[in-house]
């Protein structure tokens, strides 16, 4: 299983610039309009509207007549070769564990819920159960990645660089 995150309104390509916003009935995830497949990106590096086309595995959420959600990594097919995938910065991923104990109000204060994915540097898949050890603002939070590469979940209160060991 791969976990890509959803493309928003205002993400942009690797090039620079942007997913526009649509008309029509639309998606929101956290007040933020969903992009589709089909929907238009301004690049930044040929200056072109370009269209996003799905890039990856074919399973999609539907967002309601015949259209799909987009996924971070899916493609903007504008003049530039190859073409540039899309980045997710707009969504922060944020998980609920329902057998958690303790005072939850600390976590729904903090503004980014974020885990990371570590991929083999040449292959790129997923590498599990890696110990890893994650250094932000002089703390030091370490673990093992799960089944599908992916940290724990790591709250923030602000945007911030972070160093991740493994």
């Amino acid at each position: 299983m791969v976990m890509r995150k959803h493309i928003a309104v205002g993400d942009p390509p690797t090039t620079g610039g942007a997913v526009l916003p649509y008309d029509g009935a639309s998606n929101k995830m956290n007040g933020n309009q969903v992009a589709l497949i089909g929907g238009k990106v301004k690049c930044e590096a040929c200056g072109k509207i370009g269209v996003i086309a799905k890039a990856g595995g074919p399973r999609r959420c539907g967002a309601g007549n015949g259209n799909e959600m987009a996924l971070e990594g899916d493609l903007c097919i504008c003049d530039c070769h190859p073409p540039p995938p899309i980045m997710s910065v707009v969504y922060h991923t944020s998980s609920y564990e329902d057998m958690a104990t303790g005072n939850p109000a600390p976590i729904l204060d903090r503004k980014y819920n974020q885990h990371f994915q570590i991929v083999h540097e040449q292959t790129g898949k997923p590498l599990k159960n890696h110990d890893y050890r994650i250094l932000h603002n002089g703390e030091i939070i370490e673990g093992t990645t799960d089944d599908n590469g992916l940290t724990k979940i790591i709250h923030f209160d602000s945007a911030s660089n972070i160093e991740i060991e493994y």
